[in-house]
């Protein structure tokens, strides 16, 4: 694609988080032109998760290349401290990244993609990396459609749990991270009931002083050399 009027990359990342920073700063290392478009601002998607939530993952295991992340490595970051990490993680390697910058369409020609962003402007280039994650927004259930109005239904992209009222009966449907806190928050108040479908197993955090998933991750690393 020769258009001089289009900025044309060696690669482009799409999405800011902790997968399109470990992707920019791999391509950095080795040389390449590439850019990092965010839609929001870096960190905006932790900051924006209800108030109060941690991290089930210690800190020794959230940290990106070449830097560490900062307090008590055996202890769970919050989601304040994971916007504030992401942010620092850029300024320190100077990553090229554009934010506020929202990718509306993505073609292929030849060997070349064409990025259109929502501002009209066109991007160039040879590979794209899809980083834009999961889960990033709420599933309801066609079932809630059904419930009384004087059911208040909520999920968990609500700001904080003081929007639920002292005294009520609630119900918390789903026992992963997010349920179990939103369930232990509610509970000193509420009359509390964490629907958990499908009963599973919860595995300590530490086996003969080591953390799990820490062995979880040598055993991935192991994986690769046995395959």
């Amino acid at each position: 694609m020769n258009n001089p009027n289009i900025a044309t990359f060696d690669t482009i990342i799409i999405g800011a988080g902790q997968c399109g920073l470990f992707a920019a700063k791999k391509l950095q290392d080795i040389g390449l032109n590439y850019l990092l478009l965010e839609r929001n601002t870096v960190g905006q998607v932790w900051d924006e998760r209800l108030e109060g939530m941690r991290l089930f993952t210690s800190r020794q295991l959230c940290h990106l290349p070449g830097l560490a992340f900062p307090g008590e490595q055996n202890g769970f970051p919050d989601i304040s401290e994971m916007a504030n990490y992401l942010c620092n993680y850029i300024e320190t390697f100077k990553l090229n990244i554009r934010e506020r910058t929202k990718v509306i369409n993505l073609t292929k020609n030849a060997n070349q993609f064409l990025i259109a962003l929502e501002n009209g402007e066109l991007l160039s280039a040879k590979t794209v990396i899809n980083a834009t994650g999961s889960n990033q927004v709420a599933y309801v259930p066609e079932i809630s459609t059904k419930l009384s109005d004087q059911v208040l239904q909520y999920d968990a992209l609500l700001p904080s749990l003081s929007v639920i009222p002292s005294g009520k009966s609630v119900v918390v449907v789903g026992d992963g991270a997010t349920g179990r806190q939103i369930a232990g928050g509610l509970a000193k108040r509420c009359q509390v009931t964490l629907a958990t479908g499908v009963p599973r197993g919860m595995p300590p955090n530490t086996i003969l002083g080591k953390y799990l998933f820490w062995k979880q991750k040598l055993q991935a690393v192991y994986s690769k050399f046995i395959t």
